[in-house]
């Protein structure tokens, strides 16, 4: 009875262990394409890029977004702090509609504000978009202009952060402004 229960107690002991180390290969292969599809990694990823560091492989493979492509950039944002994001995803939502875009890449960038990337196929209604946003008069979205490649990725997001400042200092505020309309604005 002794040897029998030696040998069960052996016979549990590897299957546990080589369950385990499966498990242990599993999660050693698996864990870093789970892990940098979250929002933290992302905004990290985008992030490098508009600080201008090399785009890589890597990076463009998660984020699943083409930079050679033309971009548009939008911020759209609540000062309100209890605002929902789901409120914010859509007009997102919204914005790739009428934009028709065949790609998109969307970061949140605060509890508040999200930044997006489109690559539009039509131009945008201004006024559509404007009537949308009117059922969430605390929701603000500024535009950066339509560029090409990783240099106009960061350009457009450049110009839509721009917006976004002027529009803080707008009384009364408006929902939508764009680049052109910010640079009338400044004139």
């Amino acid at each position: 009875l002794s040897e029998f229960l030696d040998i069960s107690q052996l016979s549990i002991n590897r299957f546990i262990e080589s369950n385990v180390q499966g498990m242990r290969e599993w999660l050693e292969q698996h864990a870093p394409l789970y892990q940098d599809n979250d929002p933290i990694s992302k905004r990290q990823y985008v992030s490098a890029i508009l600080e201008g560091e090399p785009l890589t492989a890597q990076a463009q493979h998660r984020l699943s977004y083409s930079f050679e492509q033309d971009h548009l950039s939008a911020i759209i944002w609540t000062p309100n702090s209890d605002a929902q994001l789901s409120q914010l995803e859509f007009i997102k939502d919204i914005f790739i509609d009428h934009t028709q875009a065949k790609s998109y890449l969307n970061v949140i960038a605060g509890s508040a504000t999200l930044w997006l990337w489109c690559q539009p196929t039509q131009l945008l209604d201004a006024y559509h978009l404007r009537q949308q946003l009117k059922k969430f008069p605390h929701i603000r979205m500024a535009l950066g202009s339509l560029a090409k490649g990783l240099d106009g990725f960061r350009h457009s997001h450049f110009e839509a952060l721009t917006v976004q400042r002027l529009m803080a200092r707008l009384s009364p505020p408006h929902a939508l402004v764009s680049i052109e309309q910010a640079r009338l604005i400044s004139l």
